[in-house]
């Protein structure tokens, strides 16, 4: 049995409001740089490349990958490294797929 998630628009962390887009402008935004995601503390928002190109798999997993980056600058002050936060969002994604759970956009 699967259960698929629809990633909210906003998402709180730490008692902050965060957007979670993953509209046209979000894809310009991203492709431009040739990213996936992206958060930033400073917007207060992620954004999930949501392109035809990713499967939903590749999607579930930046948006774990993205909330980890914005859950770190919130809570550890930004200390996670890059090769960390990357880590922790397959193994976490690897977790969540055994128990049937999909971040779906």
């Amino acid at each position: 049995m699967k259960h698929e998630i629809k990633v909210p628009k906003r998402i709180k962390i730490g008692g902050i409001d965060y957007k979670v887009k993953a509209d046209t402008e979000a894809r310009h935004e991203l492709s431009s740089h040739s990213w996936r995601g992206s958060s930033s503390s400073v917007k207060r928002e992620i954004l999930i490349h949501n392109s035809d190109v990713y499967n939903q798999q590749d999607k579930s997993v930046t948006f774990l990958h993205e909330l980890l980056h914005s859950i770190s600058d919130v809570y550890c002050a930004n200390h996670v490294a890059e090769d960390d936060v990357d880590g922790l969002a397959n193994g976490l994604h690897q977790v969540l797929e055994q128990f049937g759970i999909r971040f779906v956009l």
